[in-house]
C-alpha cells in the first residue's frame, strides 16, 4: 500500500518532467526528474547518513522553490512542524494516514504548508518547498525532507521511490 502512495511521488515528478515550464516567477513548475536524493558539499541526504553523533532520520528529495509538494499518502493534515527550534521561517507538516495508511505517518519538512487540518488524498498538493540553501549557503541544494514511519516505527521511504 505505503509503495503505491509512494510510487504517486515518482510518477507526478515525471510527469512534471515531460511539462516543466518557467512559471512568472521564475520557478521551475512542476518538479524535475528525476527524484533525486540530495548529496552535496554540506552533507548526504540518504536515510540513515551520518549526521555527527546520529543518523539522518528520512531521505532528502532536491526541489526548486516555491514548487509544489504533493502528499504520498491519503490523511490528515494534523499540525504545522518546525525542524528549528530558534528559526520559524523553516517549517513542515505532519500527515497521519486514514483509510488504507492507517498507522502510518509522513513528515515533510522544508515546505510552506497550505492545507493544515484538512483532509488530503494521495497526490493533493500540501505546500509549496522553501529555500533551505538560504539558511546554510549555496554549498547545500534546496531540498525538502521526508519521513515515514508505520505504527510509529521509522522507515526507509527511499526503496518505495523506486519506480
Amino acid at each position: 500500500m505505503i509503495r503505491s502512495a509512494i510510487i504517486i511521488i515518482a510518477l507526478v515528478l515525471a510527469v512534471g518532467r515531460l511539462t516543466a515550464r518557467r512559471s512568472r516567477s521564475g520557478f521551475l513548475f512542476p518538479p524535475v526528474l528525476p527524484v533525486t536524493i540530495r548529496e552535496d558539499s554540506q552533507g548526504d541526504g540518504k536515510f540513515g547518513a551520518k549526521r555527527g553523533s546520529r543518523s539522518h532520520q528520512g531521505v532528502d528529495l532536491l526541489v526548486f522553490e516555491g514548487q509544489p509538494i504533493y502528499t504520498p499518502i491519503e490523511g490528515i493534515v494534523n499540525r504545522v512542524s518546525y525542524p528549528y527550534a530558534n528559526d520559524s521561517r523553516y517549517s513542515g507538516l505532519e500527515i497521519t494516514g486514514t483509510g488504507t495508511y492507517e498507522g502510518y505517518t509522513v513528515k515533510i519538512f522544508y515546505l510552506a504548508p497550505g492545507a493544515i487540518g484538512k483532509a488530503v488524498k494521495q497526490g493533493d498538493s500540501v505546500g509549496f518547498a522553501q529555500s533551505i540553501s538560504k539558511k546554510y549557503g549555496g554549498g547545500m541544494q534546496d531540498h525538502i525532507h521526508l519521513e515515514l514511519r508505520h505504527q510509529g516505527e521509522l522507515m526507509d521511504p527511499w526503496p518505495l521511490l523506486q519506480v
